[in-house]
């Protein structure tokens, strides 16, 4: 797992989904190999737990990982970088790259990312609300958007979650719920309603914990 390979990135996710707090501890040390950290960032987001949301605290001070950090932050605590969390429109941080149409180096890839979109966090602003925010969250939980991780959390996000993030909160819907309920993320927008209304019925009886101890 820290040597990064084509199976990295799905391996870090599903430790995120179903680990322990020693996974996550994992996933945070793979942080520290530049390689491997947007993918450790996209799965820490996941993740949910307390410190994951620390270690992309942290991260918000390093402009080549400020914008994943910060969706992970967001995703876990709730909080949404938008207004006086985020950055005023064209404004980033010294040492932000550039975009990819503002590059002279020919060597460059100048395909846009998905965190190209995303919002550059304002650090203050989230530092200072992360400071009021820090008690209500325990170690022993898992949370998503700021509330502990259940059932129906999972649900509520799956239904008006952001697109990018639904793929992954599906598959941890239908390996938790053994099969029984599979959300189409992908397909049209009836089948993913009919599929979500399914859903609702088994959402309270849903198993949260790492697998390990589910399987004991």
């Amino acid at each position: 797992m820290r040597a990064c390979n084509a199976h990295s990135p799905q391996a870090m996710v599903l430790l995120a989904l179903f680990g322990t707090d020693a996974d996550t501890a994992l996933l945070v040390d793979m942080l520290g190999t530049q390689e491997m950290r947007p993918h450790a960032l996209w799965a820490l987001g996941f993740s949910g737990r307390l410190g994951a949301m620390e270690a992309c605290l942290a991260l918000l001070e390093d402009p080549l990982a400020a914008r994943l950090a910060g969706e992970a932050f967001s995703a876990m605590t709730g909080l949404q970088l938008e207004g006086p969390y985020a950055l005023p429109p064209g404004e980033q941080p010294e040492g932000a790259p550039l975009p990819p149409e503002q590059q002279e180096d020919l060597d460059a890839d100048l395909v846009p990312k998905p965190e190209d979109d995303l919002p550059w966090p304002c650090i203050g602003a989230v530092r200072y609300w992360w400071k009021e925010a820090r008690p209500r969250f325990h170690a022993e939980r898992r949370y998503l958007n700021g509330q502990p991780l259940e059932g129906p959390a999972l649900l509520e996000a799956l239904t008006h979650g952001p697109m990018r993030r639904r793929h992954v909160l599906a598959r941890e819907w239908a390996i938790r719920s053994k099969g029984r309920y599979r959300i189409p993320t992908r397909a049209f927008t009836l089948r993913q309603w009919a599929a979500l209304a399914q859903a609702r019925a088994g959402c309270a009886h849903l198993s949260l914990l790492p697998l390990e101890r589910t399987l004991r």
